[in-house]
């Protein structure tokens, strides 16, 4: 079943911060996804497979690994 989630990115201010690359790194065999921050901050993913570990980049830096689940969202501080 396909699982819908998002990444927030702020500044340290907790401001919105636009543009910025969003990448979730799933396992080998699953590939990853790449988004962009929209004007809210937010980068909106659909992934094509189930709940599962991710990692997330932004612009390149890990943000850690996290069990993403449909319906989720993740803030990160930049």
């Amino acid at each position: 079943m396909p699982i819908q989630f998002n990444v927030y990115v702020v500044d340290e201010d907790g401001n919105p911060v636009v543009g910025k690359r969003v990448t979730v790194h799933w396992s080998i065999w699953r590939g990853h996804l790449e988004e962009f921050t929209d004007d809210s901050g937010h980068a909106w993913f659909d992934s094509p497979g189930e709940a599962g570990t991710g990692t997330i980049y932004v612009n390149g830096e890990n943000q850690g690994e996290h069990w993403i689940e449909d319906g989720d969202g993740f803030t990160v501080e930049i």
